[in-house]
């Protein structure tokens, strides 16, 4: 009757893993919420600081990460961050030309809804990636 007891051992996880995962997991609800942020008229400004909180956090925890899987979702987002930021910069001047506009009551530059949609899919992407544990590509 003893032969049918059966080791059962628990897999031990990295307390340290284990932080960096939820700490992920926060950076990319503060990036996902800078992006829905806007569309909420009255917070709409604080979209701006999640995205420098975020972007901060991920700059200064990277160290961290390294030579775990979590580094490539740390790289993964601080690459997607420079390029939006680019972007942004770079349509800038499409903005300040159509200031004009706001006399209509629009207040978003069109060339920044496509940039936006692909930080969008680039959080989300990552998020996934984080779900099922896997790497990005570095």
């Amino acid at each position: 009757m003893n032969d049918d007891i059966v080791d059962v051992r628990t897999r031990e996880v990295d307390p340290k893993n284990n932080g960096l995962i939820s700490l992920n997991w926060n950076i990319y609800y503060l990036y996902l919420a800078s992006i829905i942020l806007p569309f909420i008229p009255v917070l709409g400004y604080l979209s701006f600081v999640l995205f420098v909180v975020a972007f901060i956090i991920d700059l200064v925890k990277k160290t961290d990460s390294t030579g775990t899987w979590l580094e490539s979702h740390f790289s993964w987002r601080i690459r997607s961050s420079i390029w939006y930021i680019a972007w942004i910069v770079l349509t800038l001047p499409g903005f300040l030309l159509g200031l004009p506009l706001l006399l209509f009551g629009i207040v978003i530059n069109p060339l920044w809804i496509p940039v936006g949609i692909w930080f969008a899919y680039r959080v989300v992407r990552g998020m996934i990636a984080l779900n099922e544990k896997k790497l990005l590509p570095v």
